[in-house]
């Protein structure tokens, strides 16, 4: 497969002539789309393959300051490249760890292997009266995958809730795409709502209402019948502990109360993509741990969650990777270990480190 031959297709790339072959023949069995290269135009053929809409999950070579420019270099491949029973994943990961860290530069390989949120240059300007404009998110692409859990960083008005909205089809973007569940925010955005569970920061509940009632009404806004609902709503008073009040009125409840309800309701009708803009603010220990607890269900049961937090401890509980919006532009996306690599410091100071080199 030549670089760029396939839209949206993963990249293995070499900056010089390797044979990747070998390393690349896992990810082939695992049935993901795979270019591997291995040429001294290898930064060329990176650049095109991002700009063409690749993913390019690892850049890779050997023996460079003994390799000339456009010759071929002699490394020979690990034993654990020709041993099938690895995974894609494990082959990869041991393949750059076989490659000296002064020349390697390994991005980060998805935990999942389907990508359930795909974003591609989206962004989103506001328009004034007077015809001034305000750019909110520009430029944004990603992707996150199942069985994942995506942390989505930055300061207040980085951009963050805009791009949850764009998301999760309430706000539609000015520039850019992006695909739930392989359904167009723009273009199917019912389909996009019916694979997604959005809670967002300024989530209510109707005050009258009791939570079986408000379960019971969104189950059936969802197309749920009634037996279902029932049976989602059991397993959610069991599992959040809402037994006590799950029939009181819910301007009678707690915040920690009514936040177990409103993630009951936002995964209720068993999305594969969760959204959460700060789900645990202002919630007591016990409340937090009990939604932390739940976001690691999700992710076992092979869903992808997308966790907006400032809480720099459930990052590092929570994150297999994270993306860092600052000035409505994305400034760092990888792992929690990759972060830290850029600065050799703790998460939040490897955090600051970041907003400072991008101002």
């Amino acid at each position: 497969m030549g670089h760029g031959d396939e839209r949206g297709c993963t990249v293995l790339a070499g900056p010089f002539q390797a044979d990747l072959d070998s390393a690349a023949f896992f990810v082939d069995a695992d049935k993901l789309d795979v270019a591997t290269i291995g040429t001294e135009h290898g930064p060329d053929i990176i650049e095109d393959s991002a700009d063409s809409g690749c993913q390019v999950v690892g850049v890779v070579g050997h023996d460079l300051e003994q390799a000339g420019e456009g010759e071929a270099s002699q490394a020979e491949l690990p034993s654990c490249l020709s041993d099938n029973t690895q995974s894609s994943r494990q082959a990869f990961e041991s393949f750059c760890q076989f490659l000296p860290r002064a020349h390697r530069k390994p991005l980060s390989m998805p935990t999942g292997s389907l990508p359930l949120l795909e974003a591609q240059g989206l962004g989103k300007t506001y328009k004034g009266r007077r015809g001034d404009a305000t750019v909110a998110v520009q430029g944004l692409s990603m992707q996150c995958f199942e069985g994942e859990v995506f942390g989505l960083l930055g300061p207040n008005g980085a951009g963050k809730t805009t791009t949850l909205r764009m998301l999760s089809t309430v706000l539609s973007p000015t520039e850019g795409s992006a695909r739930i569940a392989g359904h167009d925010v723009v273009e199917q955005p019912h389909e996009v709502r019916a694979s997604i569970g959005f809670l967002s920061g300024n989530t209510g509940l109707y005050p009258r209402l009791t939570p079986r009632e408000v379960l019971t009404y969104f189950g059936r806004l969802h197309g749920m019948d009634d037996s279902r609902i029932t049976r989602r709503i059991d397993e959610f008073a069991e599992m959040f502990d809402m037994g006590e009040f799950l029939d009181k009125r819910c301007d009678a409840l707690s915040s920690g109360m009514r936040q177990k309800v409103n993630v009951a309701r936002t995964a209720l009708h068993d999305p594969r993509v969760l959204i959460l803009d700060e789900p645990t603010v202002g919630l007591d220990v016990l409340a937090s741990r009990t939604i932390v607890e739940f976001v690691r269900r999700c992710r076992d049961e092979g869903r992808c969650v997308i966790f907006s937090t400032h809480i720099m401890g459930e990052v590092a509980r929570l994150c297999d990777r994270l993306a860092i919006i600052h000035q409505g532009r994305l400034q760092f996306l990888g792992t929690l270990d990759e972060l830290r690599e850029q600065s050799g410091q703790d998460i939040e100071e490897a955090f600051v480190h970041v907003l400072e080199q991008s101002t």
